[in-house]
């Protein structure tokens, strides 16, 4: 939705991906960015900060085949796409974005 340019589909859905499974940063974060582009700083940063405070543990797959540090969620399910990203780079990428928008708060 977010890429057929219609951004309020595409926030409902990560919402309401992120209320099924809220230990997901990968979808955190890019309703965060909607958030701004809409205006919702506030908004934004309390996504940013929830991606801050997860721990691994919580991950889906924590535990799983991952390398140490990553997470590998499978996406449309046994013949799905693997996507691997890493807890520690999604929270840097949160706290950059925290301290960019620091001034910025509505």
């Amino acid at each position: 939705a977010a890429a057929a340019g219609d951004a309020p589909a595409a926030e409902r859905r990560y919402a309401e991906a992120i209320e099924i499974d809220p230990y997901r940063p990968d979808l955190r974060m890019p309703l965060a960015e909607l958030l701004v582009a809409r205006g919702d700083v506030g908004a934004a940063r309390a996504q940013w900060e929830l991606v801050v405070a997860m721990r691994e543990e919580q991950m889906p797959g924590a535990g799983a085949d991952a390398p140490e540090g990553e997470v590998v969620i499978q996406v449309g399910g046994g013949g799905g796409t693997q996507h691997t990203w890493s807890l520690d780079e999604l929270q840097a990428q949160a706290r950059k974005r925290l301290e960019e928008t620091a001034s910025g708060v509505k």
